[in-house]
């Protein structure tokens, strides 16, 4: 998805904040973001802005902010078509194979350093997948993967 409801989240919580006399911290906003939304990933760089990653700790969220080379242009893509986050995940496995987590794990990081790098052939390697593409290959989501795949090759 694009984040449409991580925005709405984010925009309500700090125009509730702005009207009540900013009584939260901007980690305090962002820990009832990830809390309305269930997870960190749109809430964060909706409230933070950039491109950023988030870990759960024992202590709290560790946000680690990713380099983004100026070569690199964002493009969306929006298809002719819905799908809701609920129905895409629903297809996810709830285990995955050790090796398809290595593989993902070893071409985020891959992926990272081509965002910050601009190096095309990184970028590209980067954008592989073993867990999400292939269990939502019966989704209408499968238009958007197979161009995906066709866009890593510019």
């Amino acid at each position: 998805g694009l984040g449409s409801s991580a925005t709405a989240i984010v925009g309500g919580l700090l125009g509730a904040n702005q009207l009540a006399g900013h009584p939260l911290s901007q980690t305090e906003v962002m820990n009832l973001a990830i809390a309305i939304e269930g997870h960190p990933d749109n809430v964060v760089p909706a409230l933070l802005g950039g491109c950023c990653l988030t870990a759960s700790t024992p202590t709290g969220w560790e946000v680690c902010d990713i380099p983004w080379h100026s070569d690199i242009v964002p493009v969306v893509a929006i298809p002719d078509f819905e799908l809701s986050t609920a129905e895409a995940r629903r297809v996810l496995p709830t285990e995955y194979s050790r090796a398809d987590a290595i593989f993902n794990a070893a071409h985020l990081g891959i992926l990272l350093r081509g965002l910050e790098t601009g190096n095309r052939d990184w970028l590209k390697a980067g954008m592989q997948d073993k867990i999400h593409l292939k269990t939502r290959i019966f989704l209408k989501i499968n238009y958007l993967c197979v161009n995906l795949q066709n866009i890593s090759n510019y």
